[in-house]
């Protein structure tokens, strides 16, 4: 799937120190990812929500301070949907380790394609942390 790429995609919290193309620990994790990538790729905001605990935490380089809650996770996802209509994100790999899930994967925005990494931190099956690494060339916080 290699449509668009963006320079502030998503999510993803602590534990692993690298991502690459592995099979999950669980089957829960694989659906997790599964679930995440689908809804962002539909610009289903509403059902990105609800894959986020209630006091999850979300950081990436495009932020000036980490962005909590619900309304941080409508904030971060509702700015990507309509600052690039056009992205969508294609998964290139992850790895699983117990509540923590690293994934490899390209935002795509028209011609563009960045590579980002996010880190997350699951529990009772919701993301509670998400932090996202890309290199955004010196985006500064407005």
């Amino acid at each position: 799937m290699l449509r668009k790429a963006v320079f502030a995609s998503v999510l993803l919290a602590a534990g692993l120190a690298g991502c690459a193309s592995a099979p999950p620990a669980s089957s829960s994790a694989q659906a997790l990812v599964d679930a995440r990538f689908g809804t962002f790729n539909r610009h289903d905001l509403e059902g990105i929500v609800k894959l986020y605990a209630p006091d999850a935490v979300l950081s990436a380089p495009g932020y000036c301070s980490p962005r909590q809650g619900e309304a941080g996770v409508r904030k971060a996802y509702g700015d990507l949907f309509k600052g690039y209509p056009d992205i969508s994100d294609e998964v290139t790999g992850y790895v699983a380790q117990g509540d923590h899930i690293a994934v490899q994967y390209k935002a795509h925005v028209g011609k563009y394609a960045v590579p980002i990494a996010s880190f997350l931190t699951v529990k009772d099956g919701l993301i509670e942390r998400d932090d996202t690494y890309y290199d955004g060339q010196g985006q500064h916080c407005s």
